[in-house]
């Protein structure tokens, strides 16, 4: 089960935070989706782990509400989750980050069994039942190159996304300039 290798936590609700909890230190979907693709891997200053429940580079940030999973980096290191979503630890180095990322994200095995029914879609699960999910993992070393190329090709697809972003923006301002503004 997940819970034999990982911890488990919920994040905070939003409405009981701690009035001195700056806005900017809760982890927002924006975060997870840059941490995803490693946006801004590495260009951060925040402190690792100051307050009690804050995120550390290197955890696994679960959207509840979306059945997204990523690993945080170290610009969202310290900032605060919400109860909508979950916080996973690694236990001893047992698993690699970015496979466990790979398998909430995208893993068949994962998939077959919402489709057998054995468990709720990653979407809207309980903390429960994700430490009740059973995960066969296969050795740390086949775990590490499945996540580095997992990340690789997150951050591919930002990259291409970006790309085929700013090509648009070029086209679409060179014919509104060849035609008057308009």
């Amino acid at each position: 089960m997940l819970c034999d290798f990982i911890e488990l936590k919920a994040g905070a609700n939003i409405t009981r935070m701690a009035a001195d909890t700056p806005r900017d230190m809760v982890y927002t979907s924006q975060d997870l989706e840059n941490d995803l693709c490693q946006a801004d891997s590495g260009s951060g200053t925040a402190a690792y782990g100051t307050a009690a429940g804050s995120l550390m580079a290197g955890d696994i940030v679960v959207s509840l509400a979306t059945g997204r999973a990523t690993v945080v980096t170290e610009s969202n290191a310290g900032k605060v989750l919400r109860n909508t979503e979950a916080v996973c630890r690694i236990l001893g180095g047992s698993a690699d980050p970015w496979y466990l990322c790979y398998f909430f994200n995208e893993s068949r095995q994962l998939k077959a069994a919402e489709a057998r029914g054995l468990v709720g879609s990653l979407r809207f699960m309980t903390i429960s039942e994700l430490q009740k999910l059973e995960v066969q993992l296969p050795p740390l070393g086949r775990q590490k190159a499945i996540g580095r190329i997992y990340r690789d090709l997150c951050r591919l697809d930002h990259l291409q996304e970006r790309r085929r972003f700013l090509v648009r923006r070029l086209v679409l301002g060179a014919m509104a300039e060849g035609n008057g503004g308009n």
